[in-house]
């Protein structure tokens, strides 16, 4: 099995022909562990794009997520209502109070091509 450390020490003796390319990827790897929380959340998110619903910030909750209940195999999109303070899944032409426990954000649509 290929690990992480593996994959660091290789690019780094590939790509920058460092010699001690392991000794390197176990500091690299230190130092990951023992970043703040959020540049591990943040590394965390870049690898696995599903977050505990209870890390949706502000900027999270202004737009629509891709929502997902554990133990069930089915996402459904999600928006959160400040007046009602919980989340909503959209499910057809209509909309029902929902407790997700995971979430990802959406990217943006697409804009309109007009040319």
């Amino acid at each position: 099995m290929t690990t992480a450390r593996d994959m660091i020490a290789e690019f780094l003796l590939k790509n920058w022909n460092i010699r001690a390319a392991g000794h390197c990827a176990d500091q690299i790897i230190s130092v990951l562990q023992s970043a703040p929380e959020s540049a591990r959340l943040e590394l965390a998110a870049l690898l696995n794009p599903w977050r505990p619903i209870g890390t949706a910030t502000e900027e999270d909750k202004d737009g629509y997520v891709l929502g997902f209940v554990m133990g069930t195999d089915i996402p459904m999109i999600a928006f959160w209502d400040d007046d009602e303070n919980r989340w909503f899944a959209l499910n057809g032409a209509f909309t029902k109070e929902w407790n997700p426990t995971h979430f990802q954000r959406l990217s943006m649509l697409p804009l309109e091509d007009k040319t």
